[in-house]
């Protein structure tokens, strides 16, 4: 059987290395860390049910927890949406409990703002701000320009912790 794309349905990924010049990287690993410690809890939470709850359910199950927490309402969803995907995904395949290392965090277009022009992306994570260059060669961003972004995946992996310069990767 051949699986064919339709036409203008795929996907195109900007992976770049981000130097933070608005904000600390303190404060920003400690974000990522909170975002990664809901996430976890929530993959305990599902682990342990007999069925996989649907979005609705989740958003009654986890919303105001989260919100509580100081997380902003779209940051929320992609958390339970990401955690029921990585709990389903590991159940399928007959895995065991999935246990977060990296620090990350998926945000959508109504907590990060990317102007590719200037090469900078605005990310909000829960109450604080955080402006990021990308370093990347600008002939090749630019073969992003006028394509529609569904959402920023922004980490600090064990090579960066100790970085000079504080550079990260992000996938746009």
């Amino acid at each position: 059987m051949v699986r064919v794309v339709p036409r203008g349905e795929y996907v195109v990924t900007l992976k770049a290395r981000g130097l933070l010049i608005e904000g600390t990287i303190n404060e920003l690993r400690e974000e990522l860390y909170l975002t990664r410690r809901a996430l976890q809890y929530i993959i305990d939470c599902l682990w342990e049910l007999d069925g996989l709850p649907t979005i609705n359910q989740l958003h009654q199950m986890f919303y105001k927890m989260l919100r509580r927490q100081g997380f902003r309402a779209h940051q929320c969803k992609q958390i339970y949406k990401y955690a029921l995907s990585v709990v389903k995904s590991a159940k399928s395949n007959g895995g065991k409990k999935p246990i977060l290392k990296k620090l990350s965090a998926r945000l959508d277009r109504y907590d990060a703002w990317i102007d590719l022009e200037n090469q900078t992306v605005i990310v909000k994570l829960r109450s604080r701000v955080f402006k990021i260059k990308l370093l990347h060669r600008r002939n090749y961003i630019r073969k992003f320009f006028g394509h529609k972004w569904y959402e920023v995946i922004i980490s600090i992996d064990k090579s960066g912790k100790n970085m000079g310069k504080h550079t990260f990767q992000m996938d746009i």
